[in-house]
């Protein structure tokens, strides 16, 4: 109903404040225009119509709190998926820095088993070189897994280690 209508209906003027109240009056009634019309001058100094008026403006007060509470969690949640895109992002470069970092560790265990493989082709005098520079666990485990002979120091170490283990 327009504030026109309501004036034509009522015969009464008012002012845009007052229709404000009856537009919240008519609002949280059952009765059509022309009842609400009827009964307007009746109720329009009671404390019933106050109090609904009153009732209304408390309700538009808490649905506008409402909104405002549920605005501020939509950008809660969008700041909090823009952290959890930007922490996916780093996740996936430090995945990739991982991956290159194993790459490169498999690439010089191969070119150190290929210098340790052609240290020890080269005799006793290479192969204590060798245990010097990679260690006597790691020359003796690569004969065993090349399936080469040992020596007496390689013994000895696999006989530590064995009983050392028990």
């Amino acid at each position: 109903m327009t504030q026109q209508e309501f004036e034509q209906l009522t015969g009464m003027k008012v002012t845009a404040e007052q229709y404000k109240e009856v537009e919240r009056a008519y609002m949280v009634s059952n009765l059509s225009k022309q009842e609400f019309c009827a009964e307007w001058p009746k109720l329009y100094d009671s404390e019933v119509v106050q109090d609904l008026v009153e009732i209304v403006e408390a309700v538009d007060a808490d649905i506008l709190q409402l909104a405002e509470e549920r605005a501020e969690a939509i950008r809660a949640k969008e700041r909090a998926q823009a952290a959890l895109n930007d922490a996916m992002v780093e996740l996936d470069g430090a995945r990739k820095e991982l991956e290159d970092a194993k790459t490169a560790l498999r690439s010089y265990s191969d070119r150190c088993d290929a210098l340790l493989g052609a240290m020890l082709e080269l005799g006793a005098d290479a192969e204590e070189l060798a245990a010097t520079a990679a260690g006597r666990r790691a020359v003796t485990a690569y004969k065993c897994s090349h399936d080469l002979k040992l020596n007496p120091a390689d013994r000895a170490l696999i006989a530590q280690v064995l009983t050392t283990n028990e």
